[in-house]
C-alpha cells in the first residue's frame, strides 16, 4: 500500500512541476495582488504537507529547489516595501506564515520519512540534501523581512520560535555553524522575545538557548567566533532576568537548566557576574550569605558539564537557594 502511495505522489509532483515552475511567475508578476500571492503560497504549502514524508531524495530536492526558488522570488518583490497600512501589514503577516508553514513542512521530512529507495535506483547518486538546511536557508531569505511589528501577532510568533526552537533541538551543530548575519538575526529574534512577548514564547527561546549552550559547552568541533560572541550576552541577561526581576513561577524550570548551560560555556564569565553582585554590597552579613548561597548553588560535586544529571542537580539547587538569593537582594 505505501509502495503505491509513495509511487503516487512522486508521479502527481512530477506532474504538478509546470504549475509550480509557472506560479512562480506568477507571483512575480502579480506580486501587488495578494489574493494571488497568497494562492500561490498556500499551494507550495499543501503540496509540501500532502507530499514531501513519501518523496526519495531526487523527488524532495526539486520541491526543495522549486520552494527556495518561490522564497526568493517572495522576499526579491518585497524587499523595501514599507508597511503604508493596516492591511498591507495584514497581508505581510498571512504571507510570512505560509512561508513558515512551508518551511516546516519541509523540515518534517527530516524524521517522518515513507520514501522508498526504488524512487532514486536508476538516477547517479546526488549530495544528501537535509531538510534543516533547506529550513535555515529559507529563514535566512525571509528574516530581512521580519521585524519586532509583524512578531506581534501571536500566531506567526509561536510559528517562528517553534520553528527555529525545534531546528535547535534537533541540529544544534546547524544553528551554531550558521553564517554570521543569520546566527546574528536569530539571536537578536531571541533577544526580543525573552523581555517582550509571552511565557510560551519566553520558554521556547529560554529552550533555544539551552540547546545552543549545551552543544557549545561540549562539541570538540571547531566553533565559529561569532557564535561564542553572541551567545555570551544572554549569560548575563538571563542572570539579571532570574534575580533581579518578577519571573513567572511556571518557567523557573527552564530558565534554570538554560543558565546552568549558559554557565557550562562561560564558566570564568559566570564567576565574574557574582563577584560583581557581592562587591556591590555594603553590608558585610548580606555578602556572606550571597557568597554561601552562590556557593551551594554550584558546589565542587557538581561538575560544570551540561550532563542530564547535573542540569537536574542545578535545577534542584537552584529552586532551593535562588529564593534566598532574591529575598537578600530584596532587602537592600
Amino acid at each position: 500500500m505505501v509502495f503505491f502511495y509513495a509511487n503516487g505522489v512522486k508521479i502527481r509532483v512530477n506532474c504538478y512541476k509546470p504549475i509550480l515552475v509557472d506560479s512562480v511567475q506568477l507571483l512575480s508578476i502579480y506580486n501587488n495582488y495578494s489574493v494571488i500571492v497568497e494562492l500561490v503560497l498556500d499551494l507550495y504549502v499543501c503540496l509540501a504537507k500532502s507530499s514531501i514524508c513519501y518523496l526519495g531524495q531526487s523527488s524532495a530536492r526539486k520541491l526543495y529547489e522549486y520552494s527556495v526558488n518561490l522564497i526568493q522570488t517572495y522576499a526579491k518583490n518585497n524587499t523595501g516595501k514599507r508597511m503604508a497600512s493596516e492591511s498591507r501589514e495584514e497581508d505581510a503577516y498571512r504571507d510570512i506564515l505560509l512561508i513558515m508553514d512551508l518551511l516546516t513542512q519541509l523540515l518534517s521530512k527530516d524524521f517522518i520519512d515513507f520514501s522508498l529507495t526504488e524512487d532514486d535506483e536508476n538516477q547517479e547518486p546526488e549530495p544528501n540534501i537535509q531538510a534543516a538546511d533547506i529550513a535555515l536557508y529559507g529563514l535566512n531569505i525571509i528574516m530581512p523581512l521580519m521585524d519586532a511589528e509583524l512578531l506581534k501577532f501571536p500566531a506567526l510568533c509561536s510559528r517562528y520560535y517553534k520553528l527555529i526552537t525545534f531546528i535547535s533541538e534537533i541540529y544544534p551543530d546547524k544553528i551554531c555553524q550558521l553564517p554570521q548575519q543569520l546566527f546574528q538575526n536569530l539571536m537578536a529574534s531571541i533577544d526580543i522575545a525573552l523581555v517582550s512577548f509571552s511565557s510560551e514564547i519566553t520558554h521556547l527561546c529560554m529552550e533555544f538557548l539551552a540547546m545552543v549552550s549545551t552543544y557549545v559547552a561540549t562539541t570538540r568541533e571547531p566553533l565559529q567566533p561569532h557564535t561564542t560572541a553572541m551567545l555570551e550576552p544572554f549569560l548575563k541577561l538571563v542572570f539579571d532576568m532570574l534575580l533581579h526581576q518578577n519571573f513567572d513561577v511556571d518557567l523557573t524550570s527552564s530558565a534554570s537548566v538554560t543558565l546552568f548551560t549558559l554557565i557550562c560555556c562561560f564558566q570564568e564569565q559566570y564567576k565574574r557576574l557574582v563577584e560583581a553582585l557581592i562587591a556591590a554590597q555594603t553590608d558585610a552579613a548580606v555578602s556572606q550569605r550571597l557568597v554561601d548561597a552562590f556557593t551551594n548553588l554550584t558546589p565542587a560535586e557538581t561538575p560544570l558539564t551540561p550532563t542530564r544529571v547535573n542540569k537536574i542537580a542545578f535545577r534542584r539547587n537552584f529552586e532551593r537557594y535562588m529564593g534566598g538569593i532574591k529575598a537578600v537582594l530584596c532587602m537592600k
